[in-house]
């Protein structure tokens, strides 16, 4: 006679990660969902994260992004959750509109610790559809962190974003003209 086990039995699926180096996964917009970035293990390491501890924050310089991790709350982080995700609408559409980005599906910053300073930076993007290059200024990535590198709040980001937007609204208006 076999064994039988009461009670439904666990059905947990093991979590196989996608990549070995530290990557930053932007999750695939879906209707009514949020905008979740969702840290694989390699770059919790890297950035030091503890999950439901740590505080991230993005910086943004031209065709530049950052990741910096901390432990105190400012006003320019947000509080990382137990299973070490963010979701943060304002920054995600930022990046998208900004590397051109197809946010339909799940696109993967990859990072690189920056030497000599507290957080990493994306050196590239990519997609299952475009895993050598995900937009046409990911290369400008590689580029070494400047004076010009702007550590940009949330509220800078809706700044940007609308700058951006008239910007490329005078664009259009121009070739209408």
């Amino acid at each position: 006679m076999s064994e039988l086990t009461w009670g439904v039995p666990t059905q947990r699926r093991t979590r196989v990660e996608k990549f070995s180096t530290p990557v930053v996964t932007m999750a695939a917009i879906e209707e009514g969902k949020g905008r979740k970035f969702s840290f694989n293990k390699a770059a919790q390491e890297l950035l030091g994260l503890v999950g439901g501890k740590s505080h991230i924050s993005f910086g943004f310089g031209e065709n530049k992004i950052a990741i910096m991790a901390s432990v105190s709350e400012n006003n320019n982080s947000f509080p990382l959750t137990k299973q070490c995700s963010i979701s943060n609408k304002k920054t995600a559409e930022y990046i998208a509109k900004s590397f051109k980005l197809d946010a339909s599906v799940e696109n993967y910053l990859h990072l690189e610790l920056s030497e000599g300073q507290p957080y990493a930076i994306v050196s590239h993007i990519s997609n299952d559809n475009q895993p050598e290059k995900a937009c046409e200024t990911v290369s400008e990535l590689n580029a070494e962190m400047d004076d010009s590198f702007v550590d940009n709040g949330p509220d800078e980001v809706d700044t940007l974003i609308a700058d951006a937007v008239e910007a490329e609204e005078e664009e259009v208006s121009e070739e209408w003209d």
